[in-house]
């Protein structure tokens, strides 16, 4: 299915005005990423792309910059992320008052991976509440997923060089479809899992949980490779936070709130991690011809 940008250096592009002004080798040093009020990363590395910072696949956002949604990085905690911060709070403590739901963003936590090797892990946030909780935990470690990358590339850096040279660079041509362009969820699914595993139990370890939120897409991409349901429970141990895009449509970056969620103890996430999906039977998957090391040909049948 084709894709289109949604977002270019924080402006989005399914509105036709102001017109959005193309950031040129001349201008990116003066790029500044309207999310962490710093030098935009894809025009200020030593390999530059276009400042795209979200697509739409089917319709439906999915960032293509880590520091799209909720960057731990930024300087300043904007109103917007500070509400979403606190709809994620309440989605992880629904006893809580938003008075109750604190944050805070770059959490390291030092580990021993051997004998003398001290290393340090990085968290995005922690969210925790003052409320009683009962057998619910009141601190969770968050990690933020917008999305990940898509395949040929190519095609969005042409369509956005198109949009540079035209005269003028309407929006409606920034947000035009790009066909053989697709996102790939899996891939930052793949990523993050390996995270998942070793911050999970480092949150349970000090008598916590630990969320990782997500984009649209890739929140049902995980929920369908997993297989899984889970509403709010008191002492879940992992949670998986769904952010969607909300209206109104206006000039400036998409805007986004937290919505659904998944609530799962730590053992049922590994039960459907490494649960096989299911097969038909099917006995000639071992049939055919094998060659030996010796040129040799034997054949296997059912």
């Amino acid at each position: 299915m084709p894709v289109s940008i949604a977002e270019y250096l924080g402006q989005r592009t399914d509105v036709d005005f102001p017109e959005i002004k193309p950031v040129s080798p001349e201008t990116a040093a003066n790029a500044i990423c309207p999310f962490t009020s710093i030098a935009c990363s894809k025009v200020s590395g030593r390999k530059r792309y276009p400042p795209v910072c979200s697509v739409r696949d089917q319709g439906k956002i999915f960032p293509v910059c880590p520091d799209r949604l909720l960057p731990s990085r930024m300087r300043i905690v904007s109103p917007a992320s500070a509400e979403l911060l606190t709809e994620i709070g309440k989605i992880l403590f629904p006893e809580a008052m938003p008075t109750e739901i604190g944050y805070r963003k770059g959490v390291g936590i030092r580990t021993e991976q051997g004998e003398g090797d001290l290393k340090t892990v990085h968290v995005d946030y922690s969210i925790v509440s003052r409320a009683k909780q009962g057998p619910s935990p009141s601190r969770v470690l968050v990690d933020i997923q917008g999305g990940g990358e898509t395949s040929n590339t190519g095609g969005l850096s042409r369509l956005v060089k198109n949009w540079q040279d035209s005269d003028p660079p309407y929006n409606s041509i920034l947000r035009s479809s790009v066909g053989q362009v697709g996102t790939i969820p899996n891939n930052a699914w793949k990523r993050r899992l390996e995270q998942l595993m070793r911050k999970s139990l480092l949150a349970r370890q000090s008598g916590g949980a630990y969320c990782l939120a997500m984009g649209e897409v890739l929140y049902d991409y995980v929920i369908n490779q997993l297989r899984v349901e889970g509403s709010y429970r008191p002492g879940y141990e992992l949670v998986f936070v769904e952010i969607t895009e909300v209206g109104p449509v206006t000039a400036g970056p998409v805007q986004f709130q937290a919505n659904r969620a998944t609530y799962l103890k730590f053992d049922e996430f590994m039960q459907a991690l490494t649960t096989a999906p299911r097969t038909r039977k099917d006995s000639s998957v071992f049939e055919g011809t094998y060659s030996t090391a010796t040129g040799d040909l034997f054949d296997i049948s059912s």
